[in-house]
């Protein structure tokens, strides 16, 4: 079975939320078996073609996105899953920042001074996401390709790779 997040459904999410314009438009590469995800954990960061991505098991469902948190380079899967406003995101331990785990859009609340009312809206899609396939041998992923989103800064970061385990 496959779960896909980002792409031009994400895109067209970002710009439909209120968003800042088009997003990119993602192509996928090829699958790469990852190694080390089993069936009781939650959640893991390790690497896929150098990148550094995280795999989040929620509600049985395996998504990926970029491990880093594109704000301030902050450790994403460290922090807590938590609904807001009818999806599922992630928030950054850091600065709480959240992110849709299926499109990877980041999230806010804006407040309206004359109504009093704070409402949840979209900055458009800033995480990159990648595609999960669950095979009978494994856990497979394609890395998104394409376009420039804010997590690409920090996804070929230098240093040691810490691999955590939920």
């Amino acid at each position: 079975e496959m779960y896909s997040g980002g792409g031009a459904q994400a895109a067209s999410q970002g710009e439909a939320a209120g968003g800042p314009g088009p997003q990119p438009e993602l192509e996928y590469g090829e699958f790469h078996k990852v190694e080390g995800f089993e069936p009781g954990m939650t959640k893991m960061t390790t690497t896929v073609e150098g990148r550094k991505v995280g795999l989040l098991r929620f509600k049985e469902k395996v998504f990926c996105l970029d491990a880093i948190c594109y704000h301030y380079g902050g450790p994403l899967f460290d922090g807590p899953i938590e609904e807001v406003n009818g999806t599922n995101c992630i928030k950054c331990p850091w600065h709480n920042y959240l992110i849709e785990i299926e499109t990877g859009n980041g999230m806010f609340t804006s407040w309206d001074h004359k109504t009093k009312i704070s409402e949840w809206q979209s900055k458009g899609v800033r995480q990159r996401t990648h595609k999960v396939e669950e095979r009978e041998d494994g856990l497979y992923v394609a890395l998104s390709r394409g376009g420039e989103l804010a997590s690409d800064q920090y996804a070929f970061a230098k240093g040691d790779v810490v691999i955590h385990e939920y």
